[in-house]
């Protein structure tokens, strides 16, 4: 769009057409696989683009729109369409946040929160808390992480349950992941952490899958099913790429052990193949895969 066209919208309409077009550009570059990126020069005419507009956003800005604040921020602190700036994307987020743009104290909030400035942490809380007060779904799960963490509060899982499930209740469906983790690995409670999961997964939120097959494959717990957690190792294996070498290591020790699955250990061998196809060669996981194929390969009767 040529500058002129940026100079006759309203400062509304800019704060959209920045976000369209970040948001595009995201969604453009997750779509396509590293080895298929596009050349550079694709990038450098996207940030001529977003250079324009956020030039525009600043003259805007005197506006008093909130959007366009909030956009500002986004700008500087991603670097897109100009230099990034913590301190000028705090300032931007902070003016937005303060006049009660709830994305924008989420946003403050975040980086407040930042590794780096643990000095912060404790802002960053109240800042989810004013936002989750106004019933944010952003404020309520960032909230929840804080309490998970123990990063400017005092660390409490069944505050952060909470505020994932009222953080599901406004909205954000893939809370249902964060509580039944906090549930599972935190709070051993099981039955209600596989529920959530389940919703997780109907959602099709796939981080949930793997949770789903490890949460089954625990022993001495009132929700371990060993079929259940194969089936669901299968659903991993097939609909993610990043756990799909551990999904294809804990379906050959499965298939070895006739755990949940008949007694095979061709199948074994091959899911055990198919992991090192996957995996470095100097990995933890490819020495593992590759340690129980000569295994299996080379003493089956002990196996």
């Amino acid at each position: 769009m040529p500058p002129t066209d940026y100079e006759r919208m309203t400062a509304d309409s800019l704060a959209a057409a920045y976000w369209d077009a970040v948001m595009r550009q995201r969604n453009k570059v997750t779509a396509i696989p590293i080895e298929e990126s596009p050349p550079r020069r694709q990038g450098t005419e996207f940030q001529l683009t977003m250079s324009r507009l956020v030039d525009q956003l600043l003259e805007s800005s005197k506006s008093g729109s909130l959007d366009v604040w909030f956009m500002i921020g986004d700008a500087y602190q991603s670097g897109t369409g100009t230099k990034r700036n913590r301190e000028q994307a705090l300032r931007w987020f902070r003016k937005a946040a303060e006049a009660g743009h709830v994305r924008s104290m989420v946003r403050l909030g975040n980086a407040l929160a930042h590794p780096d400035h643990e000095e912060t942490w404790e802002e960053s809380v109240r800042w989810f808390q004013k936002a989750a007060g106004c019933g944010y779904a952003g404020g309520m799960v960032s909230l929840g992480f804080a309490y998970r963490d123990g990063h400017g509060i005092a660390q409490d899982y069944e505050q952060a349950v909470h505020w994932f499930i009222k953080g599901v209740a406004a909205g954000d469906t893939l809370s249902m992941l964060h509580a039944g983790r906090v549930l599972a690995r935190h709070l051993s409670s099981h039955a209600e952490a596989l529920s959530w999961l389940l919703r997780a997964a109907e959602h099709g939120h796939k981080d949930s899958f793997f949770e789903l097959a490890t949460l089954y494959d625990q022993p001495g717990t009132p929700v371990h099913n060993p079929a259940e957690a194969v089936k669901w190792y299968k659903v991993v294996e097939k609909e993610t790429k990043w756990s799909r070498p551990r999904a294809m290591m804990a379906l050959a020790i499965h298939y070895r052990d006739g755990d949940g699955t008949p007694r095979d250990l061709k199948a074994a061998a091959e899911w055990l193949r198919q992991s090192l196809q996957l995996t470095r060669e100097k990995s933890k996981e490819h020495r593992a895969a590759a340690k129980m194929l000569k295994r299996i390969t080379d003493a089956p009767e002990s196996c």
